[in-house]
């Protein structure tokens, strides 16, 4: 099977925009009372990076779906895999911020947090809840996919998008509230299958279509939450949240666009240390940040706000990298960087 460089570098890409929009979205909560070219400056960085975590779930998708896996087997390989190094870094984190940012994060009320995924266990980390979710459920979505018709799958995907997305949309603008929400349970399921539908079909449009498609999704992020910051004097976040359709027309767009036009080689030494990785780098940066902007006063309070972001994020990038390599050094070190 040839190498999927696009697949790499697309990984790459969506990993260094996680760190940025980390280093950058502090700066939106600010409206009222920052300079506003400052906050623009925070809109136009952060809402660039919002196909970041639909990426990851559809190259997961594209991985995973399509093979036949042995329910316990796969359980073991991959859920293990993740769950212990998830593990110890909530552990890390617990520890840090009771001991260096004099928290009152309990660790009786992390344990709860943990156990229940709760909201105010460390913001990033609810994506390994879900992704874990999504890992249980593969072996089932591998026998629907094995079965399923072009139509019986493409019907699957419109369900997922008009429940999740849609349905949502019409409730927030139009207050109507429609009692079909799969939104919770089909979501990023509905990710999770279009990377594999999208990984496996001959799609081939011409690339400024998704170079359009991304900029369209791009704009309604931009504007859209500008325009309900004028409407409500404060940061309503619905056009950044990753389920509605400027963030779903974004990550597909981008998908395609890797795939169809980016599946070369760039740098491979380099981008293939950063790709392996890049779960390390997931797990990790957001206790790099913390340390930076805390401690160092590196973020975005700096004048000129865009230096402090993109000097956050590459000091992020560049510390959580070598953490990682540098453990991987070690024996059993999947064990900590996945």
């Amino acid at each position: 099977m040839p190498k999927l460089y696009w697949i790499t570098n697309l990984r790459v890409l969506a990993t260094i925009f996680v760190v940025i929009i980390h280093t950058s979205g502090g700066i939106l909560f600010h409206y009222n009372n920052i300079p506003h070219s400052s906050w623009w400056i925070g809109n136009i960085v952060s809402s660039f990076g919002r196909f970041a975590v639909p990426v990851f779930v559809m190259i997961s998708g594209a991985l995973l779906l399509g093979k036949e896996i042995e329910l316990f087997a796969f359980l073991q390989k991959r859920f293990i895999r993740v769950w212990i190094p998830f593990t110890i870094w909530v552990i890390i984190y617990v520890l840090y911020h009771n001991i260096f940012e004099n928290n009152s994060h309990s660790f009786s009320k992390a344990l709860i947090d943990y156990l229940t995924m709760g909201g105010s266990l460390y913001g990033h980390l609810w994506f390994i809840y879900m992704i874990l979710g999504l890992y249980l459920l593969t072996p089932f979505i591998n026998h629907f996919l094995s079965k399923a018709t072009n139509q019986e799958v493409n019907f699957f995907l419109l369900l997922c998008f008009i429940s999740c997305s849609i349905f949502p949309l019409i409730n927030k603008f139009l207050g109507i509230q429609i009692k079909l929400d799969l939104q919770n349970f089909g979501g990023y399921i509905g990710y999770f299958v279009a990377g594999y539908v999208l990984k496996n079909r001959e799609i081939n449009w011409n690339k400024w279509l998704y170079v359009t498609g991304f900029l369209v999704g791009y704009g309604i992020a931009l504007f859209g939450n500008y325009w309900l910051i004028l409407s409500k004097g404060k940061l309503d976040d619905y056009f950044y949240q990753y389920l509605t359709p400027n963030i779903i027309l974004m990550s597909l767009s981008i998908f395609l666009f890797f795939k169809d036009v980016l599946n070369k080689e760039f740098y491979p030494s380099i981008m293939n240390n950063l790709d392996k990785a890049s779960f390390g780098i997931y797990l990790s940066h957001y206790l790099i940040i913390t340390i930076l902007s805390h401690k160092l006063k590196i973020n975005w309070l700096w004048n000129p706000p865009i230096i402090g972001i993109l000097t956050h994020a590459g000091l992020t990038l560049i510390i959580s990298f070598l953490l990682i390599w540098t453990l991987n050094k070690l024996p059993k070190s999947h064990w900590i960087t996945g």
